[in-house]
C-alpha cells in the first residue's frame, strides 16, 4: 500500500459527503470503467489513485483504491473538505480504521491535517499581525488570537530572561484554561472583565505560544481592535508571586494563573527588550487612532508614555535601529554582529524566523558555493521567488495513435483543398514550489571562533551541507513537507533489471536508454550507488569491456555518452533506485536568496560551545507530470529512468 493522494490538487468546501458516489464519479473519469485491458485499467487506476489517500499494489481492481478524499467537479479533479475529513477519521480508527502500516497512517494523518488546516486559514481573515501575535476572524466567525505569551531567554527591561526549561505551574496549579484579561485587571475602567480564553498553549523553540478564542460580544473588545490598529498590541503572563523563583536573572519558575493582551511594552517579560521598543517606536510614530470606546484614552496614555531611544528609527513600514551597513564589510563581520547582538544596529534585516538575514553579497558566495558542489543545483530548471509559486506544464499523457505526446494534444494534419481545419487545443498541467523552511544547526566550541580561517571552514561547511541535503531530498524527498524527489516522480518509467549475474550489466543500461527522454542540453546525468561501481567496471560487449578499457589509465566518465555521478543517495546495489538516468532540466528546483542565519551561546553554554542556525526556504518539484506514450504505440518513456 502507497500514499497516493496529490496534495497540489484544488480543494473545494462541502459539509456533506457520500464516499461511494464519490468513488463511481472518479473511475468514470478516469477511464477505469471503459478500460480494457490490465495495462487500461491499472493507468485509470493510477489516474484516479490522485484522489484517494492509498492505493494497493495487490491487485488490479477497483478496491485496490482506499479513502476517497475528493471528487469531479465541473468535469475537474478536486479534493473536498468533507472527504478529507472522513479519510482522516478513518485514519485515526474510526469505521473499523484502514488496514496499514502504522508509518503509513502516521504520515497520512499528516498530510491530511496539514491540507486542512491550509484550507481553514486560507478562509480566515487577518485582523492584526505582527511578529509575536495574530488576530485573525474564523470563517465560522470565530475570533482567534495566537502568539508568543513568553519568549525564551529574550532579556526583558528588567535585565530578566526566561530558562528554557522554566516551571509554568502546568501540574502545580492544574490550570487547563486560562483567563484572557486586559492589562492583569490592573486597567481602572476594564478592571476583571474577561475577553476570552486560552484554548490552546505548547512550548516550541522560541516561547510559550498560546491560541485564545475572544468573546465576540465582549464589551471591551473594541478596545482590542483600536489597540491593534495602532500595532500597540502584545500578550503578557501574571504568575503566582509567591510562587515565583529566579536564579539571579534568570525565572526558573512563573507558575502562570493568566494571560493578558496588553499595550506594548506594559508587560516587558513577554519581548525583548529590541522588540517591546521597535513596537513601542511604531505606536508612536503613526498617527493616532481615533478611540472608538472611552477606554481606549488609558491605553493610549500608557503608549505614550513609552519611553523611545532617540537612536531608533522607523524605516519603510518595518522597525530597526538607525543603520551603519558599512560597518559590516565580511561574513565574519555579520556573524559577530549576530552573536553579540548588535545586528540591528547595524541595519541588518532580521527574518521571519527570528534570525537575521545574510546581506546579498554573502548569500551570493554561499549560494555559488553550493551550487558548485551540488549535482541538481546547476543542471535543474531553478527560481529564486520566495513563496508559493505555481507554473503551467504541457500535458505528455495526450499522446495517442496519430497524436504525438508532447504538445499537449495539439496535432498537424495534411488537409484537401476546401476542407476544415480540425481544432485541438494544448492541455496543461500544473506543478508547486511551495518555499519550506529547510533548516540546519551547527554548535562550535567557542575557542575555536576567533580562529584564524573560522570564517571560510564555517561557510564552507554551510554551503557543502546544504548543497549534500538538497541533492539528497531532490533525489529521495517523498513530498510531504519536502521535495518531491525523482525516485518518486509520478513519471518515472521503472525498468527491470535484467538479473544477468551482476546488480547492474550493460542490458539493463540499454534498456534504461531506450526508456529515456531528454527535455535539456547537458543537463542528464546516469546516478549509480557506489556499491554498483564493481558491477560497473565489468561492463563488456562481446568479451570487449565498455566502461574501464585500462585500468591503470582510470575508467570513462560516462555511459553511453552521458555523465556517471557516484552518489550515496541513491539505493544500495540490487535494490530499487540503485542506478537512476534523469535529465536534471525537467526537474524544477526553488531556492530562495533570503538565508537566515541565529546564533546563541546560551543552548550549549554547559558545553561552552555557540549554536549556528541556518535557514533558507527551498523545494523541488518533477515538471512533468506523466510518462509519455510514443505516437501509435504503449512504449512509454520519460526523463525520469529508474532501474528496479
Amino acid at each position: 500500500m502507497r500514499l497516493t493522494l496529490d496534495t497540489d490538487l484544488p480543494v473545494v468546501s462541502r459539509a456533506e459527503w457520500d464516499g461511494d458516489a464519490a468513488r463511481e464519479r472518479i473511475l468514470r473519469w478516469a477511464g477505469y470503467e471503459d478500460a480494457e485491458t490490465n495495462e487500461q485499467r491499472d493507468e485509470a487506476l493510477n489516474r484516479a489513485a490522485r484522489l484517494f489517500l492509498f492505493r494497493r499494489d495487490e491487485a488490479i481492481a477497483k478496491n485496490d483504491l482506499v479513502a476517497p478524499c475528493g471528487d469531479i467537479v465541473d468535469g475537474e479533479p478536486r479534493l473536498v473538505t468533507s472527504g478529507m475529513r472522513y479519510a482522516l477519521a478513518a485514519v485515526n480508527g474510526a469505521r473499523g480504521g484502514i488496514d496499514a502500516p502504522e508509518e503509513l497512517l502516521q504520515r497520512a494523518r499528516r498530510v491530511l491535517e496539514r491540507l486542512l488546516e491550509r484550507e481553514e486559514k486560507s478562509s480566515e481573515e487577518i485582523i492584526y499581525e505582527a511578529k509575536h501575535l495574530a488576530i485573525k476572524r474564523t470563517a465560522d466567525g470565530r475570533i482567534i488570537a495566537r502568539g508568543y505569551a513568553i519568549v525564551w531567554e529574550s532579556t526583558d527591561l528588567e535585565g530578566e530572561q526566561f530558562a528554557r526549561d522554566v516551571d509554568l505551574g502546568e501540574e502545580l496549579l492544574g490550570v487547563k484554561t486560562y483567563p484572557l484579561l486586559y492589562e492583569h485587571g490592573q486597567h481602572p475602567d476594564v478592571g476583571l472583565a474577561l475577553l476570552g480564553r486560552v484554548v490552546k498553549a505548547e512550548r516550541d523553540d522560541i516561547g510559550w505560544l498560546i491560541e485564545a478564542e475572544l468573546e465576540r460580544h465582549a464589551k471591551y473588545l473594541e478596545l482590542v481592535r483600536a489597540l491593534a490598529e495602532r500595532d500597540a498590541l502584545g500578550l503578557s503572563t501574571g504568575a503566582v508571586s509567591h510562587l515565583v523563583q529566579r536564579e539571579g536573572k534568570t525565572i526558573k519558575r512563573w507558575p502562570v494563573i493568566e494571560v493578558s493582551l496588553t499595550p506594548t511594552p506594559a508587560e516587558p517579560k513577554t519581548l525583548g527588550v529590541e522588540l517591546a521598543r521597535e513596537i513601542g517606536a511604531k505606536a508612536l510614530s503613526e498617527p493616532q487612532a481615533q478611540a472608538d470606546v472611552a477606554e481606549d484614552k488609558a491605553a493610549s496614555a500608557a503608549s505614550e508614555a513609552t519611553e523611545v531611544p532617540q537612536e531608533q528609527t522607523s524605516v519603510g513600514g518595518g522597525e530597526m535601529y538607525a543603520t551603519q551597513t558599512d560597518n559590516v564589510k565580511s561574513f565574519r563581520d555579520f556573524l559577530a554582529a549576530v552573536k553579540s547582538g548588535n545586528a540591528k544596529a547595524l541595519g541588518i534585516t532580521q527574518g521571519p524566523q527570528g534570525g537575521y538575514l545574510v546581506p546579498e553579497e554573502f548569500v551570493a558566495d554561499l549560494l555559488r558555493m553550493a551550487a558548485e558542489r551540488s549535482i541538481v543545483l546547476p543542471r535543474a530548471f531553478r527560481v529564486s521567488a520566495v513563496g508559493t509559486i505555481r507554473q503551467p506544464v504541457i500535458d505528455l499523457s495526450k499522446g495517442s495513435a496519430d497524436t504525438l505526446a508532447w504538445f499537449g494534444g495539439v496535432k498537424f494534419e495534411w488537409l484537401a483543398e476546401g476542407a476544415t481545419i480540425p481544432e485541438t487545443e494544448p492541455s496543461f498541467k500544473q506543478y508547486t514550489l511551495r518555499g519550506i523552511a529547510f533548516a540546519g544547526l551547527t554548535r562550535v566550541a567557542n575557542r575555536l571562533l576567533d580562529a584564524p580561517g573560522f570564517e571560510t571552514t564555517l561557510r564552507q561547511m554551510m554551503s557543502e551541507a546544504m548543497a549534500a541535503y538538497l541533492d539528497y531530498y531532490f533525489i529521495r524527498g517523498d513530498g510531504a513537507g519536502k521535495p518531491l524527489g525523482v525516485l518518486n516522480a509520478p513519471a518515472r518509467v521503472n525498468v527491470t533489471r535484467a538479473g544477468g549475474g551482476q546488480p547492474f550489466d550493460p542490458v539493463d543500461a540499454v534498456e534504461m536508454y531506450a526508456r529515456f527522454k531528454t527535455v535539456g542540453n547537458g543537463t542528464a546525468t546516469w546516478l549509480i550507488h557506489p556499491s554498483v561501481v564493481p558491477s560497473l567496471a565489468q561492463f563488456a560487449v562481446a568479451n570487449t569491456p565498455v566502461w574501464a578499457p585500462n585500468w591503470r589509465e582510470g575508467v570513462a566518465g560516462t555511459l553511453l555518452g552521458i555523465p556517471v555521478i557516484v552518489t550515496e543517495y541513491c539505493s544500495q546495489a540490487g535494490t530499487a533506485g540503485d542506478v537512476i538516468l534523469v535529465d536534471w532540466a525537467a526537474y524544477a528546483v526553488q531556492l530562495s536568496n533570503e538565508i537566515e542565519i541565529a546564533v546563541s551561546e546560551h543552548a550549549y553554554f554547559a558545553q561552552d560551545q555557540t549554536a549556528f542556525r541556518v535557514l533558507a526556504y527551498a523545494d523541488g518539484q518533477p515538471r512533468i507530470q506523466d510518462k509519455a506514450k510514443l505516437i501509435g504505440t504503449s512504449y512509454e518513456v520519460s526523463p525520469f529512468v529508474v532501474l528496479q
